[in-house]
């Protein structure tokens, strides 16, 4: 088999699994929290593990794409680390120091705590990186089953650490240490597969700059009103709810990321058997999402809540929309054109603010939701567009 392609069932269930685990045990630590802690505990696991994540997939600076695509984005059969090197490194220490800039901007209150989440912006950089390597090199699958390890070594870590710091504490330790051991084992892994040892490839680091904003904008419009809302004051308790009542969502979109990780290196019969396959799929998770959002979101934070019924519906309805989205994207990202997303997420960026800033005045799920949903449609009308101008 060629090193550039993975076996699609194989491959599908690696990437699928690789983005699944670290939202599950993000989800597992915010039921630990939710047991030793109060709700704004829960709210302060929720921000600063959604900061850092967004920190970390920006300093990746789409070297999971680019290294998935070697020939395509360097011009070479196998991923060139050693001539990404530098810009990997530099990306990592990028995003921790951006994590600390707006710790230091006031993110989560100052409050110290947050700095136990410092280092794992530069991990999930390196790490991203590394699992792009190992797609382009058929090694889908064992990025999949490094994930399962690090997510089990993540639950374990948080148990030793709950008895000796507090426990939101506790579990941004364990997310970096576990994250930390994963990515060493990413390391060692691309090691034993194809890859190119050209110190330097002409273009290499113009193309990641320019996979740069691409990725700012996808990672930013992510997360943007609940890190808006990590800026004002009072918002723990309704980032309480809010923030585990996305992950569950995003859960969903992880399955559609995953999905679309494997299509990067399918050849065009495999491509549209799994768009169509793809897309059912985000109907399935909005059905069971509709149905189990609101029970699941009341045994992690061991409460009742009351008027979720509209805010499950919303991002119920938001699923199928955002799998849409995904499938246009890998036209584009396999096309080159990754660029042409930018529009559409900047679009849905501004949307999702003042979304962050009609849920803090009227402390609403229902108005935070809404927004999301129409950042949802923005990005998807933006997406069909691009790849409407694409095919004529």
């Amino acid at each position: 088999m060629p090193p550039s392609h993975n076996r699609p069932t194989t491959a599908v269930v690696g990437g699928v699994v690789s983005k699944l685990a670290p939202s599950a045990v993000q989800l597992v630590l915010l039921l630990l929290v939710a047991r030793r802690a109060g709700l704004d505990d829960v709210g302060r696991l929720a921000l600063a593990s959604a900061v850092a994540f967004l920190c970390g997939n920006l300093a990746e600076v789409g070297t999971m794409t680019s290294l998935s695509l070697p020939k395509a984005y360097f011009g070479v059969a196998s991923p060139p680390l050693r001539a990404t090197r530098g810009v990997r490194w530099a990306g990592a220490l990028g995003g921790t120091l951006l994590y600390a800039v707006l710790w230091a901007a006031g993110l989560g209150s100052h409050e110290t705590v947050f700095l136990a989440a410092l280092a794992l912006p530069a991990l999930l950089a390196l790490s991203f990186g590394y699992a792009g390597a190992l797609n382009a090199t058929g090694a889908l699958g064992l990025e999949g089953a490094i994930s399962l390890v690090e997510s089990g070594l993540m639950v374990g870590l948080a148990f030793a650490f709950f008895p000796v710091m507090s426990p939101v504490a506790a579990a941004l330790v364990a997310l970096s240490v576990g994250r930390a051991a994963g990515t060493v084992a990413r390391a060692v892994a691309v090691r034993t597969r194809p890859r190119s040892d050209e110190a330097r490839i002409e273009g290499a680091l113009r193309s990641q700059l320019g996979f740069l904003a691409t990725s700012a904008a996808i990672v930013v419009e992510g997360q943007a009103d609940v890190v808006v809302l990590g800026f004002l004051g009072g918002t723990f308790a309704l980032l309480g709810v809010y923030a585990p009542l996305i992950r569950t969502c995003y859960a969903t979109f992880l399955i559609a990321e995953g999905l679309t990780l494997a299509m990067y290196s399918f050849d065009e019969g495999g491509l549209r058997r799994w768009r169509a396959r793809g897309l059912a799929v985000g109907v399935v998770a909005a059905v069971a999402f509709g149905l189990l959002a609101e029970p699941l979101l009341e045994w992690v934070l061991d409460r009742t809540l009351h008027d979720l019924t509209w805010p499950v519906v919303l991002l119920a309805l938001l699923i199928p929309v955002r799998f849409y989205g995904y499938v246009l994207g890998v036209d584009l990202v396999r096309a080159g054109q990754q660029a042409a997303r930018i529009p559409a997420l900047l679009v849905a960026t501004v949307v999702l603010v003042g979304g962050a800033i009609a849920g803090w005045q009227t402390g609403s799920l229902t108005w935070l939701s809404s927004f999301r949903l129409a950042s949802e449609f923005a990005i998807a009308g933006g997406f069909l567009l691009a790849v409407r101008r694409l095919r004529t």
